[in-house]
């Protein structure tokens, strides 16, 4: 499943790179918050350094744990966008890994949240 954000795709097309960032760094802090009920001090401090991808990365983790996610796959084109991320998920039953996926055409963070987010509804 591809999910996109279709209202802030059109909105985060003309914005300076600075604003994307902070776009991304509102998502992500959004993102832990909405899903765990917390903000952690660490992921608080990545988030202020710019590694909000890194803090996405962390929140697949805490939340899925380390057992059942067994990796991650990321795309772009050498322009940028558009972005598209997908979990891969191990499948205790088959073994065979299951794969969720979503984009964005601007954000690679935004891009990976919504695949946390898919997981978290239970939309795998």
């Amino acid at each position: 499943m591809i999910v996109q954000f279709d209202k802030e795709a059109s909105s985060s097309m003309h914005l300076t790179q600075a604003e994307r960032d902070r776009l991304d760094n509102e998502a992500v802090r959004d993102a832990w918050l909405s899903l765990t009920g917390s903000l952690p001090v660490l992921i608080e401090q990545r988030v202020a350094r710019g590694e909000v991808f890194y803090s996405a990365l962390d929140l697949a983790e805490y939340l899925i744990g380390k057992s059942d996610l067994a990796g991650w796959r990321i795309n772009f084109t050498t322009d940028g966008g558009p972005y598209s991320a997908t979990l891969l998920l191990k499948n205790p039953r088959s073994g065979t890994p299951s794969e969720i996926a979503g984009s964005h055409p601007t954000s690679l963070t935004m891009a990976f949240i919504s695949v946390i987010s898919q997981w978290a509804k239970g939309e795998r």
